[in-house]
């Protein structure tokens, strides 16, 4: 989850029901295959009248396989870095999320631009 949350780090874990389950919110949930990870809900959606979520890492170029909200064990509230460290309160408002959508796509862009090049135009 980095560069929100780093690795190594202690989270705290709050359980949430399915209703309460919002886009933006980092969730800790079972993946087939993986075992259990945490990462930002991006959407949630209805399959077949079943209620989904489709979660996405802040630092993965695309989203993970969609799961039932069943599947969801709980809300990442707070974190902190090291055991000395502070804890920090993850914010669930629009705000909290927009600031995470612009550090997603500021990253990616930045990526791109480093890694890949920019085609330039001489005039």
């Amino acid at each position: 989850m980095a560069p929100t949350v780093l690795d190594g780090a202690t989270v705290q874990i709050v359980p949430v029901k399915p209703p309460e389950i919002r886009r933006g919110d980092i969730v800790l949930f079972r993946m087939v295959g993986v075992g259990t990870a945490f990462h930002r809900v991006a959407r949630i959606f209805k399959q077949n009248g079943e209620p989904y979520v489709q979660t996405w890492g802040d630092n993965v170029k695309h989203p993970d396989r969609p799961v039932p909200q069943t599947e969801v064990l709980g809300r990442v509230s707070a974190f902190k870095a090291s055991a000395g460290g502070t804890w920090k309160i993850l914010e669930r408002t629009t705000w909290g999320y927009a600031k995470y959508f612009v550090r997603r796509y500021s990253f990616y862009y930045s990526y791109r631009l480093l890694v890949k090049g920019v085609n330039r135009v001489n005039h």
